[in-house]
């Protein structure tokens, strides 16, 4: 069984606040898939992939995707294509606001909106290793 990750540790790792975690979570765009809050006093618990998609759509917000677009995203590619974890299982970048995926052609980008533009960045394999190599020194994850 995976080892879960308490909020404390997976707003470390992505590097988010924990308003946003308790946002994210409370408003359904990336709910801990470990174990979920049941009221008072109980702790959410998170998956490395948990992590790759907080990581996923902090980067999207850095880029100036509003939460609505990203979720779009999210819904859109729910819809069309087999994946129940698109934040996951795709290789998603933002510009100026616009959400774009790679295609099967590793050198073809569409844009979820169908609006053309540039690109800055991706999650690639090498985020999802830093994410790993992250959750491997949590044994000296510093005290917060």
């Amino acid at each position: 069984m995976e080892k879960g990750f308490i909020p404390k540790e997976t707003k470390w790792v992505a590097g988010i606040s924990q308003h946003k975690l308790d946002y994210w979570a409370r408003t359904g765009l990336v709910v801990p898939s470990i174990k979920k809050a049941e009221g008072k006093r109980t702790r959410r618990s998170y998956s490395t992939g948990d992590l790759v998609r907080l990581i996923t759509v902090k980067k999207l917000r850095d880029e100036g995707v509003s939460l609505q677009k990203v979720r779009k995203a999210v819904d859109y590619l729910k819809a069309t294509s087999r994946s129940k974890k698109p934040l996951e299982d795709f290789e998603l970048r933002g510009k100026k606001g616009n959400v774009f995926i790679l295609t099967q052609d590793a050198n073809v980008w569409l844009d979820v909106f169908r609006t053309p533009g540039q690109l800055e960045w991706s999650l690639t394999k090498d985020d999802v290793r830093e994410v790993e190599a992250k959750v491997k020194s949590l044994k000296k994850f510093p005290s917060i």
